[in-house]
Formats: structure tokens, C-alpha cells, sequence
């Protein structure tokens, strides 16, 4: 972890108009000893994974004597950037800035502000969820539900950010490949034997693909799923 510090006019990145009027109100109070006033917000500014290092969220704090922020990220690891500004009130204002490398194990981590203050024992910690790194498509599997009756019912389950713009279905066959319009959910009639079923996920970043091989006989279902280059062999009887 290393922090960066400097001085001079304290400008907050993803705060509206309320909230900067708080912190405007905030600082123009009378001096005095002032208890900390926390404002904590992700940014919603996207990262892509593998882009350098990025902020991930904006931790404000207001006190009198002046706040110390640090952040608690767990095993990742991070940079922070503190602003620092002095009022006339003798308040301090604390801009601190958590920075990391985009990675996609990042997106719905929770992370904690914590504030202290000087001179004194009191503390507080805020928690953000992690929401703006975008990352292409993968762990793509099939799942096959087979108590439809004479239909089976795929599924097609993944983890990307942003959503997919589209998901391509295809059938490879003996007698050839066929290409499948619909969504992340596929039902087909019960009656083909040896058939590979495969569902590609795309979104703005990339894609990836699953794919489930069907194998049936009277009085047996069989399928192997396939999840990115792993082979994973279930039998139904």
C-alpha cells in the first residue's frame, strides 16, 4: 500500500450537489472541536480489467481535530491518494482516493473506510461495494434440467460485466451445425442422440463459450459438460 498526499483545494469526483452543500455547510460552521462527517460513494467511472491502475471509490471526512482515513481491502492490494484541506473554521477536510488495479475478482468486493482522529480515541468505518470493473465473459456452463418430460431445458450461466449483448446457440450434429436463436435458456425436444449443444456469451470486452454433449437411450439420459477447456462427465440413469 503506499498513500499520496497533497494540499490545497479539496475536489471530490462522483459527489452531487447535496452532498457538496453538506460539505460546504459543514465547513463553514463556527471553530470549534467537531465531530466527523463521513461520506463514502464507489465510483461509477468503468475500469476494464487489465488497464492501469484506477480509483475504485472516494472516502470524505470533516473534523476538527483533523481526520486520518485508511482503507481495509483484505488480501487486495491497493494505493490511496489523500487530499488534504484546511478551513477557516479549523476543520479539516480528507479526500482519500482508493486506487487499484482492475481485476475482475474485484467486482461485488466490499471494502472499508475507516476514520480515526487525531488526539482522540474515536473511530468509524464505512463499507462500499465494488461495482465499475468490467471484465469479458467466463466460466461459461451449460446446465441441463431433463425433467421437462420430452423436452430438455439448457441454461447458460456465466459472470461478466457489463451484461452480454447477445447469446449464440449452436447444435453440432452428425448431420451438421445449426445455429439457435434465444436467450440464456434453450429448451429443444428429447429426441436427438449424440449432440453437442454449445451457448456463446459476448458482451463489449469478449466472449466465451460452454457447450454440454447429449448422449440418450431408452431408460437413460447421459450428458458431459464442457467449461472453459474442463471436461466434467455426468450420467443420469
Amino acid at each position: 500500500m503506499s498513500v499520496t498526499r497533497s494540499s490545497g483545494n479539496v475536489r471530490p469526483q462522483f459527489w452531487g450537489f447535496g452532498i457538496l452543500f453538506v460539505l460546504q455547510a459543514l465547513c463553514a460552521q463556527p471553530a470549534g472541536s467537531q465531530d466527523p462527517q463521513i461520506f463514502l460513494e464507489p465510483s461509477t467511472i468503468p475500469l476494464k480489467e487489465g488497464d492501469p491502475e484506477g480509483i475504485l471509490a472516494e472516502c470524505i471526512a470533516i473534523a476538527n481535530p483533523a481526520p486520518v482515513i485508511k482503507w481495509n481491502t483484505g488480501d487486495f492490494t491497493h494505493n490511496i491518494d489523500n487530499s488534504v484541506q484546511q478551513h477557516e473554521n479549523l476543520s479539516v477536510t480528507v479526500v482519500s482516493k482508493l486506487k487499484m488495479k482492475p481485476l475482475r475478482d474485484l467486482y461485488g468486493q466490499n471494502f472499508t473506510c475507516v476514520v480515526t482522529q487525531m488526539q482522540t480515541e474515536w473511530k468509524q468505518e464505512k463499507s462500499v461495494t465494488i461495482w465499475n470493473i468490467h471484465f469479458a465473459p467466463y466460466d461459461v456452463r451449460v446446465l441441463v434440467d431433463s425433467s421437462k418430460g420430452n423436452h430438455l431445458e439448457f441454461s447458460c450461466l456465466y459472470n461478466c460485466n457489463p451484461v452480454p449483448l447477445n447469446f449464440t446457440w449452436k447444435r453440432v450434429s452428425n448431420s451438421g451445425t445449426e445455429y439457435i436463436k434465444a436467450t440464456n435458456h434453450l429448451t429443444v425436444p428429447n429426441n436427438m442422440n449424440k449432440v453437442l449443444y454449445v451457448c456463446e456469451v459476448r458482451n463489449s470486452l469478449g466472449s466465451m463459450s460452454g457447450s454440454t454433449y447429449i448422449y440418450s437411450k431408452k431408460g437413460s439420459f447421459k450428458f458431459a459438460m464442457s467449461m472453459n477447456n474442463m471436461l466434467l462427465l455426468v450420467f443420469r440413469i
